[in-house]
């Protein structure tokens, strides 16, 4: 007799096409609302001569570290995850948070760009090409509060709920990795890490089950 397979027991299961077809949405609607809040955001600040000093002092002798540039990036795998995890429900409730983050974030980035406490450093082009795409694309203006810290911390936050305790740690460990990065890649300030995480606790606030 064959042995039959409780889909439930495997973390990560394929996706349905009606998941896959919201998932497709929500992803679509998501980076058309990002182009519009945070592209919009960065290209009003090359016409803005007013920006705001969000940094402490200290944060002048953090060491740059290049090599982190892979777990900063890695937020793009997390955005993936939730496909191949969550309900169809939650996958639809974290990304109704995300679009949420996007605008409260961008909306700030128009009242109150910033500018970094270091510069960008030139090595970093010749280091990776992550590093050259991003300086392309992105300028040090929309830091507070952080979308990177929003956005992986809306998706580790999904994923953990009701994962086996390994892989909560797993996450969890991954997030830290994350935080870390957007310091140590010039990315961002503690104080942005900090909005970030506020963005994250009043989307849940807003945006419940």
């Amino acid at each position: 007799m064959p042995v039959s397979r409780d889909p439930q027991k495997y973390y990560f299961r394929a996706p349905d096409k009606e998941k896959i077809k919201a998932f497709l949405w929500w992803l679509i609607t998501g980076s058309s609302v990002f182009s519009v809040f945070y592209g919009g955001a960065n290209r009003l600040c090359l016409d803005n001569d007013r920006a705001f000093r969000l940094y402490f002092d200290i944060e002048l002798s953090v060491p740059f570290i290049p090599e982190m540039i892979y777990f900063y990036v890695s937020v793009i795998v997390l955005i993936y995850l939730p496909l191949f995890r969550l309900k169809l429900s939650d996958l639809e409730l974290v990304c109704q948070r995300i679009l949420l983050a996007t605008v409260i974030s961008g909306i700030v980035f128009y009242m109150l760009p910033t500018s970094p406490a270091y510069m960008r450093p030139e090595s970093a082009k010749s280091f990776s090409v992550l590093f050259k795409y991003l300086y392309a694309v992105d300028n040090p203006c929309n830091l507070f509060p952080s979308l990177h810290i929003s956005y992986s911390s809306l998706l580790v936050l999904s994923l953990v709920k009701d994962s086996p305790i390994l892989v909560k740690v797993g996450l969890i460990c991954w997030l830290v990795l994350i935080y870390i990065s957007v310091i140590v890649t010039y990315q961002h300030h503690l104080v942005d890490i900090a909005g970030g995480i506020f963005v994250t606790w009043l989307c849940h606030r807003l945006i419940r089950p």
